[in-house]
């Protein structure tokens, strides 16, 4: 395990997790903020509009990069249980790539990492 040391505290994170990171900020080019993954409250309006109620998404506008281990959606803070050794990197599509957009719709829109574990 690496340690990365922040002021507030210490955060230990795998080899995985530091190339991962790396990945997403350099390659694919999407910087996490404080709206990543924040779904947006709305106030229930009952007036219709256009002859319709209104519906809300459960989905955030600015989701976290997409990242598949071995075909299941995991989160970014999972991959600190897993070294890059045992780790292959298969492929990295970018922000707003039509095919992975058609695939996963806007949980997809901030780009896809393919990971898969080696055998």
């Amino acid at each position: 395990m690496l340690e990365s040391v922040t002021a507030q505290s210490a955060i230990y994170k795998s080899d995985l997790r530091i190339k991962v990171d790396s990945i997403i900020k350099y390659e694919i080019g999407y910087v996490v903020d404080s709206t990543t993954d924040v779904i947006p409250k709305h106030k229930w309006d009952p007036e219709k509009y256009k002859s319709m109620y209104p519906s809300f998404s459960c989905l955030p506008p600015n989701p976290m990069t997409l990242i598949l281990l071995d075909g299941e959606v995991v989160e970014v803070k999972s991959l600190n249980n897993y070294e890059l050794e045992n780790i292959s990197i298969k492929k990295v599509y970018s922000m707003n790539d039509k095919v992975i957009k058609a695939l996963y719709g806007t949980a997809g829109k901030n780009g896809l990492i393919v990971l898969e574990t080696k055998q």
